[in-house]
């Protein structure tokens, strides 16, 4: 019986954001940028968002609730049909101490 997993990389240690990042993530700069507030530390901005959940940069970063909201709902629509390379090839055949895979 094959078996399916869903893994999910919340710390880029399967996959790496920088691979499709700023492309996947354009319209989100886009947006921060055109904010007069953070226009001269975009630069700092799109590192954090490629490394970090993105509410912990808008509070650290200081976003208004508006553009929070705005990124929030333009996050929430993202997807990307890119192809994506994992940073590591995971086999599930065998044991992890805490769960059976075979």
């Amino acid at each position: 019986m094959q078996k399916k997993a869903i893994i999910f990389d919340l710390d880029n240690t399967v996959y790496s954001v920088q691979t499709i990042g700023d492309e996947l993530f354009a319209p989100l700069f886009e947006l921060i940028a055109c904010d007069s507030n953070h226009a001269a530390d975009i630069g700092k901005i799109k590192d954090d968002i490629m490394r970090r959940p993105f509410q912990l940069v808008a509070r650290d970063h200081h976003f208004s609730e508006e553009l929070t909201a705005n990124a929030m709902a333009l996050l929430k629509a993202l997807n990307t049909r890119g192809k994506l390379n994992p940073l590591m090839i995971i086999n599930l055949q065998g044991t992890c101490p805490f769960i059976n895979f075979s």
